[in-house]
Order: C-alpha cells, then sequence, then structure tokens
C-alpha cells in the first residue's frame, strides 16, 4: 500500500502544481485584461465625448439647413440667372444694333465735314481772337 499511496501523492503534487500554474495563468490573463483596459479606457471616453460633440453638431446644422429653406433660395436663383439671361440677350443685341450703325457712318464724308467746319471756323477764330 505504500507504493499506492506514494503514487497517489505524486499525483497530487502534479494537480497542485496544475492548479498553480493554472491560477497564475488566469491571474496574469486578468492583468493583462485590466492594464489593456486601462490604457484604452480614456481613448474609448475622448471617443466618446468627440462623438457626442460631433452628433450635437451635426443636429445643429441639420436644423439650420431645414430653416434656410434651400429650395426657396434655389428658385430665386434661377429665377435671377433666367433673368440675366434675358438681360445679356437684350443687351448683345443692343450692342448689335449700335454697331451696325456706327458702321453704317461714311467716315470719308464725316472727315469732309470735318474738314470744311474746321476751314469756316478758322478764320472766324483768327478774327475775333485779334479783340482779345
Amino acid at each position: 500500500m505504500d507504493d499506492f499511496q506514494e503514487k497517489q501523492l505524486k499525483m497530487m503534487k502534479r494537480q497542485q502544481l496544475c492548479m498553480i500554474v493554472t491560477a497564475c495563468s488566469a491571474l496574469c490573463t486578468f492583468l493583462i485584461i485590466a492594464v489593456v483596459a486601462m490604457t484604452l479606457m480614456p481613448k474609448f471616453n475622448n471617443l466618446y465625448d468627440t462623438l457626442i460633440v460631433t452628433s450635437e453638431n451635426l443636429e445643429v446644422v441639420s436644423n439650420e439647413l431645414r430653416e434656410a429653406k434651400i429650395g426657396d433660395t434655389l428658385q430665386s436663383l434661377d429665377d435671377l440667372i433666367a433673368g440675366a439671361s434675358t438681360d445679356l440677350a437684350n443687351a448683345s443685341s443692343d450692342l448689335t444694333g449700335a454697331m451696325e450703325r456706327i458702321n453704317s457712318i461714311d467716315i470719308d464724308t464725316l472727315n469732309t465735314s470735318i474738314q470744311s467746319l474746321h476751314d469756316v471756323v478758322t478764320p472766324m477764330a483768327e478774327f475775333f481772337g485779334r479783340f482779345r
């Protein structure tokens, strides 16, 4: 029976050693998880705070866009652009008409008329210039 008790004692020591190794492994795992959690928790808190602020800002922007009445503003811009194109077309046709009138002027006859006027006015200017 001594042999049986020795084997039993040897098995109990192995079992105790396995339990100690298991307990140490569990303790190390717990410590690693605790350190990781303590390291990451502030980052998660900052991330959470940032998400809250972003959510609030998004809500404010959404409300402002809702109040902005973008449809009416775009319709007003469309009307403005349509009016500007009409005005541009009218100005273009007026400019074309003015250019046609300028091109229809006989420059040679105009120059001849100006020279004749100069010839008539120059003697009168000399005559009246004597009385100064």
